[in-house]
């Protein structure tokens, strides 16, 4: 809770204090392989351990409004109309780090803590459980850095994915600069 509460802290500092701005966000899209059998996808609900609180300020943007949960413990969206695949984009998180997570950091799709399911749901409602990828930051070594869910999983796969292509899921994490003196730190304190 901490973490997320510096996160918007840093956030609104950089709105409201002059001299004070965050790093480039680095972006990660979170997109549906679809199983063989599947044209499309009307809902998922999954989760992703291992997000870097402690490092970086996260966004979320998602493909639809009808969201339920922390994308954390246990996040489930939903759409009105079916979403066409092969790829289903599901949304972006959107990654500021304020600190070094170290290399081969590892974010991971796993199953909801609500339900114990790493699922989705078909365009007839029909359930699909689903494996869930990987996605590194600060890849060693690209051979050992496995996104797990790529091309010949027959029964889908919720993805972490560098690009809209799901060609790729590892990049750099660079460390931004705040740009905070220690003067501005009584202000930013102030705040809290």
């Amino acid at each position: 809770m901490f973490c997320r509460t510096l996160a918007i802290l840093l956030a609104l500092a950089t709105a409201v204090l002059p001299g004070i701005a965050l790093g480039e966000e680095t972006l990660v899209h979170v997109i549906v392989l679809l199983p063989h059998e599947v044209d499309s996808l009307t809902a998922a609900e999954f989760a992703i351990d291992n997000l870097p609180y402690d490092q970086c300020a996260i966004t979320e943007s998602w493909a639809s409004d009808l969201i339920l949960g922390e994308i954390d413990w246990g996040f489930a969206i939903a759409f009105t109309e079916p979403q066409p695949g092969p790829n289903v984009y599901l949304g972006t998180l959107g990654f500021t780090a304020l600190e070094d997570v170290g290399e081969d950091y590892v974010l991971a799709v796993v199953q909801s803590q609500w339900s114990d399911e790493l699922i989705i749901t078909d365009e007839h409602f029909n359930v699909w459980h689903c494996y869930g990828g990987y996605h590194f930051f600060n890849c060693s070594d690209p051979d050992d850095c496995r996104c797990e869910c790529g091309a010949g999983i027959n029964t889908g796969c919720i993805g972490l994915w560098v690009d809209m292509e799901a060609t790729f899921c590892y990049q750099d994490l660079p460390v931004g600069d705040t740009g905070i003196e220690a003067t501005n730190w009584g202000q930013l304190k102030s705040l809290y």
